[in-house]
C-alpha cells in the first residue's frame, strides 16, 4: 500500500483512469459522434459506466411510462430508448387487422388502449427487446465499463435476458461489422431486404382501409353502392396497389437467392480437349440432332423440368416465379444453404421471420385487390339495403396458385420461426403474423339509421289555487 501511494504514477492524473457515470432513460440520437467520443474516452484513459434502459428492437423510437400524480394514470411518452443494433435488421411493415383507427399514431400517442406498451402496441412498433442500446453498450464495452439495465416495472421487457442471450447482437464498430458482413451472404440479404422497406413510408401501415360504411345516417342504401362506396374503394385500391409494389423489392432480394440452385463444389477437373470443343462436338453430333451438353445431375434434372412446365410470365411477376423453386425443392435453393450455414441464431431468426413476413403481406395485398376489384366490377351484386362493407381475414383464397404457392411457403418460414426460436421477440411476431388467415373476405349489412330522438313531455304546473279570503 505504501508504494501504491508514493508511486509518482499514481500521483499523476494523466496516467490515472477516470471514471464516467452516465445515467439516463434515453439513448441519444448523434451516433455518428459514437466513435469519435469512444477514441476521446480511449485517449484519455477514461472508463464509461452506463446505467440505462432496454433497447427497443430494430427500432430507435420507444416509450416511458409516466405516472401522472394528478390523476394516478400511466401515460406512454415517445423517448429516444435506442435500437439493439447497429443496423436496421426489423421490417419497417405493420401488421394487419389491429383494430386501431388510422387517425390514431401509437408512435406518438403511444400504445391502443387494450395492447400493451411492452409489447410496442399492436403494431410491436416499439416492442421492447431486452437488450441494451447499441450505442451506449458499445462505449461502455470499448473503455472497459458496463451497461447496467435499469427499467422502471411499467417498462421491462417481456423477454428476460436469458431468454434472448444466444441472440445478443453483435457490439464491434460499424467499420468491422461491414467488414465482416462481406463474408456473410446470408445476412446481407436480410439487410438489404429490410433496407429496402425503410425507404418507403407506405409499408410503414401496410394495410388498406377495410371498413366502408355510409356517410350519414340518412343516406339510402342506393346512393351508397352508387356513389359513396364506389368513390372509397377507388382510392383504397390504389393506395393497396402502391404498397404491393413496395412490398415486392424487398421480397425481391430474397427472391434473388430462391431462385439460384445451391452451390455444389466440382470434384472433378475436366481437361478440354479438342475433341471437347463446342465446334467438334457439332461436327460430330448426328444431323438434326442437339447438343446435349455436360451431364446433368438429378437436382439440376428436376429445375429444368419444373422451369419447363412452368409457364412464363412478365417482368410484374418475374418474383412469382423465382419464388416457385422453393417451393419445388426448398433444399436444391442457395437461401436454404446459405441459412443452413448461418451459426447465429439471431440471424436465422430474421430470415424466417422477415420473408414469411412479406411473402404474408403479399399474398393478403392481392386477396385484397381481387376482392375489392370484383365489388367494383359488380358493385350492383351488393344486396339492395346494403350500406356497410367491410373485409375480414379467411383462409379461403381467391388468388389461386400465385397466393397458394406464397401462402405455404410463408406458413412453413414462419412456423419453423415459432419451433426454433421459443419466448423470443420473434416468435412471438411470427405468431402475431399466423393468427389471421391470408385471405380477404367481403361482409356486407344494413345499419339502420337511429331512432328519432324522443320529444320529451314537459309538465306543466298546476294552475295556482286562489287564495280565498277567510270569511
Amino acid at each position: 500500500m505504501d508504494n501504491l501511494f508514493n508511486s509518482s504514477r499514481w500521483m499523476r492524473g494523466r496516467e490515472r483512469q477516470k471514471l464516467l457515470v452516465l445515467w439516463t432513460d434515453e439513448s441519444g440520437d448523434d451516433y455518428l459522434r459514437l466513435e469519435r467520443t469512444t477514441q476521446k474516452c480511449l485517449q484519455a484513459n477514461e472508463r464509461v459506466d452506463a446505467i440505462g434502459p432496454s433497447a427497443v428492437l430494430g427500432a430507435q423510437k420507444g416509450h416511458m411510462a409516466f405516472l401522472h400524480p394528478a390523476d394516478n394514470r400511466y401515460y406512454q411518452l415517445p423517448v429516444h430508448r435506442g435500437p439493439d443494433s447497429s443496423f436496421p435488421q426489423k421490417l419497417s411493415l405493420g401488421f394487419w387487422y389491429r383494430g386501431v383507427p388510422s387517425t390514431y399514431d401509437e408512435s406518438f400517442r403511444g400504445s391502443w388502449p387494450g395492447s400493451s406498451g411492452r409489447y410496442g402496441g399492436s403494431n410491436f412498433e416499439s416492442l421492447l427487446s431486452g437488450f441494451s442500446p447499441y450505442a451506449l453498450t458499445r462505449l461502455s464495452r470499448q473503455t472497459g465499463g458496463l451497461y447496467t439495465i435499469y427499467d422502471r416495472p411499467a417498462d421491462r421487457s417481456p423477454f428476460s435476458l436469458e431468454q434472448v442471450r444466444d441472440y445478443l447482437p453483435d457490439y464491434r464498430s460499424v467499420a468491422e461489422i461491414e467488414f465482416m458482413l462481406q463474408r456473410q451472404p446470408l445476412r446481407q440479404i436480410v439487410l438489404a431486404s429490410a433496407a429496402e422497406t425503410w425507404k418507403s413510408k407506405v409499408t410503414r401501415y401496410s394495410q388498406p382501409p377495410i371498413t366502408f360504411r355510409h356517410r350519414n345516417s340518412g343516406e339510402q342504401p342506393v346512393q351508397f353502392r352508387r356513389t359513396t362506396l364506389p368513390n372509397k374503394l377507388r382510392p383504397a385500391v390504389d393506395r393497396a396497389y402502391a404498397t404491393a409494389q413496395d412490398v415486392e423489392k424487398p421480397l425481391s432480394v430474397f427472391a434473388a437467392a430462391v431462385s439460384r440452385p445451391a452451390f455444389r463444389p466440382q470434384t472433378e477437373y475436366r481437361t478440354r480437349t479438342d475433341d471437347s470443343t463446342p465446334e467438334r462436338r457439332t461436327k460430330d453430333a448426328p444431323s438434326g440432332s442437339e447438343d446435349p451438353g455436360p451431364p446433368k445431375n438429378e437436382s439440376s434434372k428436376k429445375i429444368e423440368q419444373n422451369s419447363q412446365s412452368r409457364p412464363q410470365h412478365d417482368e410484374d411477376s418475374a418474383v412469382d416465379t423465382d419464388l416457385r423453386a422453393l417451393e419445388v425443392d426448398v433444399n436444391d435453393t442457395l437461401l436454404e444453404q446459405l441459412y443452413r450455414m448461418e451459426d447465429f441464431k439471431r440471424w436465422r431468426a430474421w430470415c424466417d421471420l422477415n420473408i414469411g413476413r412479406l411473402l404474408a403481406i403479399s399474398v393478403r395485398l392481392r386477396e385484397y385487390l381481387i376482392t375489392t376489384n370484383a365489388v367494383l366490377d359488380n358493385i350492383n351484386s351488393l344486396n339492395n339495403n346494403t350500406n356497410y362493407v367491410w373485409l375480414t381475414a379467411t383462409d379461403r383464397l381467391r388468388g389461386v396458385s400465385i397466393s397458394e404457392q406464397r401462402t405455404a411457403i410463408a406458413k412453413r418460414v414462419l412456423q419453423r420461426c415459432i419451433d426454433d426460436n421459443p419466448k423470443t421477440p420473434w416468435s412471438l411476431m411470427a405468431a402475431r403474423e399466423l393468427r389471421d388467415g391470408f385471405g380477404v373476405q367481403l361482409n356486407q349489412r344494413y345499419v339502420p339509421p337511429p331512432p328519432p330522438p324522443k320529444t320529451p313531455t314537459v309538465r306543466r304546473p298546476p294552475p295556482p289555487r286562489p287564495t280565498l279570503p277567510n270569511l
